[in-house]
C-alpha cells in the first residue's frame, strides 16, 4: 500500500491528499520524528511533523488534526503549555492530545497532563501496536465526525432550497387567485375593494406598468372594465 509521505516540519508534501485525515507527531529530537512516522507508514492519513511547540501550534491553525501526539518534554514550551495553548483557542481546542513521555509516569503528572488537556498518555519506550491502535481510533472518531458534518451541511443546504421552493410556489397561488380576482373585476364579478382587501391580506403589491396601463386605458375609452384606484399604477403611467 502507498501513501502520501510525511509532511517534514511542517512542509506540505506535494503528494500529500488535501483530503486526508492528518495526524500531528511533535518532538524536539529529530530521530523521534523519524521513528514516529516509520510507525504510522501504512496509516491511511497524512503525517504533519514539527519541532517545536510553537510550530505545532501554527500547524494546527493551518490544517484539521485527526489527533497530535506531543512530546511532554521539549525546550523553551513543554507539551503541558502546548496543550494548554491549544485548549484556549476555539480553532484547536477540540484536536485530540495525546502525550508521549519518558518521565512523566507518576500520578502527580499524569494528573497535570489530564488537567491541562491530554487525552491519554502513552510511555516511552513507545509500543508500536499501542500507539498504532490508539491512532487507528481517532482516525475513525475523525472519519465519523467529519460524515456527520458533511451530512448536516447537506440537509441544510436541501431545507433551504425547500423553504426557497416553498416561498415560490405560496406566490404562484397568490398570483392565480389575484387572476382570478382582477378577471372577475373585469367582468363586473368583483369589485376594487374585494380585491385591494385580498391584495393587503396576502401582502402582494400590484402596480401596472406602461403596458398595462395602455390596456386599462383602451378598456375604459371602450366603455369596458372597472375604474382602478391610482395606487395600483407607478407614478410615470397613472391614468
Amino acid at each position: 500500500m502507498t501513501r502520501a509521505p510525511a509532511t517534514a516540519l511542517g512542509i506540505p508534501s506535494a503528494s500529500s491528499g488535501a483530503l486526508r485525515p492528518a495526524i500531528l507527531v511533535v518532538d524536539d529530537v529529530e530521530g523521534n520524528l523519524i521513528a514516529m512516522d516509520a510507525l504510522l507508514a501504512d496509516l491511511e492519513c497524512d503525517v504533519v511533523l514539527a519541532r517545536s511547540g510553537n510550530q505545532a501550534l501554527r500547524l494546527m491553525l493551518k490544517r484539521e488534526c485527526a489527533v497530535a501526539l506531543l512530546d511532554v518534554q521539549m525546550p523553551e514550551m513543554d507539551g503541558f503549555e502546548v496543550a494548554r495553548h491549544a485548549r484556549q483557542n476555539p480553532t484547536t481546542r477540540d484536536v485530540p492530545l495525546l502525550f508521549l513521555t519518558a518521565t512523566h509516569d507518576s500520578d502527580e503528572g499524569v494528573l497535570r497532563g489530564y488537567g491541562s488537556g491530554a487525552v491519554d498518555f502513552l510511555f516511552k519506550p513507545i509500543d508500536s501496536i499501542i500507539l498504532r491502535s490508539k491512532v487507528r481510533v481517532f482516525l475513525d472518531l475523525y472519519r465519523t465526525r467529519s460524515e456527520i458534518a458533511a451530512q448536516k451541511r447537506a440537509l441544510e443546504s436541501a431545507y433551504q432550497e425547500l423553504k426557497a421552493t416553498q416561498s415560490q410556489l405560496v406566490q404562484s397561488a397568490k398570483m392565480a387567485s389575484l387572476g382570478e380576482l382582477v378577471a372577475g373585476m373585469a367582468q363586473g364579478r368583483t369589485s376594487t375593494d374585494q380585491t385591494s382587501c385580498f391584495l393587503n391580506l396576502t401582502g402582494i403589491g400590484l402596480q401596472f406598468t406602461a403596458a398595462g396601463a395602455a390596456l386599462y386605458r383602451k378598456a375604459r375609452e371602450a366603455g369596458r372594465g372597472r375604474e382602478l384606484p391610482t395606487e395600483w399604477f407607478t407614478e410615470d403611467v397613472l391614468p
